[in-house]
């Protein structure tokens, strides 16, 4: 079944290259022609700027810059999906594989890890982090960074902050983490330092806040986050590296059949 779906991937994706190819092509044509124009001609359209609404040439330019843009969004999209076939076909089917991922797991596997806030940020229309994004960086340790806030309506929603996240951490590292839980102050402690994370076996992800700081006006909020996941053991950090690399190997070498 994935075979017969990575093929078809594949398919659409040299069909998107090509187009790729070609719309690149047609932008430097086009942009040579505007570049090779007449001086007289340039200043006037420079000087009356709504001229340029009426200039067929500019008006080419801009359909082939948007055309290349969505071929490059689509062809991003397919190679995100060809990756996610690739990995369900060597979870369902290679030995290796697997061993590697249950090797990962394990050594993800770890309680009271400490979360640490290394960066704030000040936002006016929100309070505190939604959604966090992370991943283990080659040197062993997990960095975050938030990708969605809440937004305040009320004053009262300013007092708002994250007690709680959880979320899911798989065998490469990549991370996600959302606040579940909230409290509220009105003053006092509502930027948060430190959570106390445990990771279960099969990469579940919860942590709970430890630490925070004072802020009086409700509009710093955490940004980015420090974790070890392996809480000083370069053994189990070296190992899981080592790991990771064997698996992208492996990805790759099936990436270039079905690429």
């Amino acid at each position: 079944m994935e075979f017969d779906l990575l093929n078809k991937n594949k398919a659409e994706l040299y069909n998107l290259y090509e187009k790729e190819k070609l719309s690149k092509i047609n932008i430097k044509k086009i942009k040579s022609r505007i570049n090779n124009r007449h001086l007289i001609i340039k200043i006037t359209l420079f000087i009356l700027f709504p001229l340029r609404l009426f200039d067929f040439l500019y008006l080419k330019y801009l359909v082939n810059r948007i055309n290349l843009k969505k071929t490059k969004n689509k062809i991003k999209n397919l190679r995100g999906y060809q990756i996610k076939l690739i990995k369900k076909y060597l979870i369902e089917h290679h030995k290796r594989y697997n061993e590697k991922i249950k090797e990962n797991y394990k050594l993800l596997n770890s309680s009271n890890l400490k979360i640490k806030v290394y960066q704030t940020a000040a936002i006016i229309t929100s309070s505190y982090a939604k959604k966090l994004k992370g991943k283990i960086h080659n040197n062993g340790f997990l960095y975050f960074k938030t990708v969605s806030r809440n937004f305040v309506f009320t004053n009262i929603q300013n007092g708002l902050f994250p007690s709680k996240l959880a979320g899911k951490i798989d065998y490469l590292g990549n991370a996600e983490l959302k606040t579940v839980q909230t409290n509220w102050r009105m003053i006092g402690g509502r930027i948060p330092k430190q959570f106390i994370a445990n990771i279960i076996s099969d990469g579940r992800f919860i942590a709970e806040l430890d630490q925070s700081s004072w802020e009086f006006l409700g509009k710093i909020s955490m940004d980015k986050l420090l974790c070890d996941p392996f809480r000083g053991n370069e053994k189990k950090r070296r190992m899981f590296l080592d790991n990771r690399t064997e698996l992208y190997t492996i990805m790759k070498e099936y990436e270039k059949i079905f690429t």
